[in-house]
């Protein structure tokens, strides 16, 4: 779960169409409940700490097994389902401040996130083998200069849509993982994420990735084919203990004397002398494309 793209932040923002064609809000439910915030802690009946996750996994698997007239005990299943619905309502509340936290203290945004939560149902089906509970949906409603809007999309440009998507990951990251608790892997991949925004909002997640993650034992991994902003990064990030290397295709014989790509990493270089010479390299080598890259940078 700690691998992002940005296609998973188109996902979290942009209106899907239902069974009616209609517009609606992206399902989140999955996203939160089933990946980021499955060991989000919950406290449950008689003070029992539990994980969300493992809340819905539980119930479902045990909807799963008693799927016979005899083992159809509907008043724990109820009981079980309204605990589950409890527990991820009071979550999206948790999940709420820390979303418009990051959006405020990071982005300085003047936006909100209202999550909206419609229950996990039962289907008690008569015919063995069809009972099951069926996953709510989640999304969120957003508050731009004290107005409320559900098509975000289209009073929001592409820069300020990222920020809410990575606000609404970042907080589950931090939210998902107990605090103080050892053995959870805390790994962060960020894949070219930043190609819809601008600079002023690309550094602000660098000092997120500081303060929120790096400083509380995160590594950190963050990719980008975006050489002018991994060049400005590099030299901004001081925050952080940053490895910095250049990933590349060199070009290699074989015995038959046939070209072949080889990945090839290296520390980068600096200053335009470098560039240039690296271009003279690449061009000699027929790699035009990374020719115009080094001689443009």
């Amino acid at each position: 779960k700690g691998l992002l793209d940005y296609l998973s932040l188109v996902k979290v923002n942009y209106a899907e169409k239902d069974r009616s064609g209609n517009d609606r809000r992206p399902n989140l439910f999955n996203l939160l409940i089933e990946d980021l915030l499955f060991d989000f802690p919950v406290v449950v009946a008689r003070g029992r700490q539990v994980k969300l996750g493992q809340l819905w996994t539980d119930l479902n698997n045990y909807v799963q097994r008693n799927q016979t007239h005899r083992g159809h005990n509907l008043p724990f299943i109820q009981g079980e389902l309204q605990q589950f619905n409890d527990a991820a309502a009071s979550a999206m509340q948790i999940l709420k401040r820390r979303c418009d936290s990051i959006l405020s203290q990071y982005f300085k945004h003047p936006v909100a996130l209202t999550f909206v939560y419609q229950n996990a149902l039962y289907h008690k089906f008569w015919k063995v083998g069809s009972r099951k509970v069926e996953a709510g949906h989640l999304s969120f409603d957003l508050h731009f200069l004290g107005r409320s809007f559900t098509k975000y999309e289209e009073v929001l440009n592409e820069a300020k849509l990222s920020a809410v998507a990575l606000a609404v990951y970042f907080a589950s990251l931090i939210e998902g993982i107990p605090q103080g608790t050892s053995g959870y892997p805390r790994i962060l991949v960020l894949d070219d994420v930043l190609i819809g925004m601008d600079m002023s909002n690309r550094l602000p997640v660098l000092e997120i990735l500081e303060k929120e993650f790096a400083s509380k034992g995160w590594q950190l991994i963050l990719l980008t084919h975006d050489k002018v902003w991994y060049d400005y990064a590099a030299h901004q990030a001081t925050g952080i203990d940053w490895q910095c290397y250049e990933l590349y295709a060199d070009f290699c014989l074989d015995g038959q004397g046939d070209r072949y790509e080889l990945p090839c990493l290296r520390k980068p270089s600096e200053g335009a002398g470098n560039f240039l010479q690296r271009a003279r390299t690449q061009l000699n080598l027929h790699d035009e494309k990374a020719a115009a890259m080094y001689a443009r940078s």
